[in-house]
């Protein structure tokens, strides 16, 4: 669907805006058996994640933001809190800041 927003931006001439992804994540736990379809291990929530932003890094320029769903300092049933404060972080929200860290980027705030 993001190609298709782009073309529909394209063809009405907004070619020159940016496009924010506002949440992208994926589940490591699902307190509903229904959907548990959606459920992935913390292992692949972190391959998937890091492998989704050097994506778009590579195929969308256009693509500027990605918000990755949910940094959060309470506790989340549906296994997308990727922080709930120091000292409680996910394997996916460490590799987010040792890869933000090899591109030069300073060290979150209260880690």
């Amino acid at each position: 669907r993001l190609e298709l927003q782009r073309a529909v931006m394209e063809a009405n001439g907004d070619d020159a805006k940016p496009v924010w992804i506002t949440e992208m994540g994926w589940r490591t736990n699902a307190p509903d058996a229904a959907e548990a379809w959606q459920v992935v291990s913390p292992a692949r929530q972190t391959t998937y994640t890091s492998d989704a932003i050097d994506f778009a890094r590579a195929n969308y320029p256009w693509l500027t933001h990605l918000g990755i769903w949910e940094l959060n300092g309470r506790s989340d049933d549906y296994g997308y809190a990727l922080w709930q404060g120091p000292g409680s972080t996910s394997a996916t929200y460490d590799a987010l800041v040792a890869a933000a860290a090899e591109r030069g980027a300073p060290p979150p705030i209260g880690r």
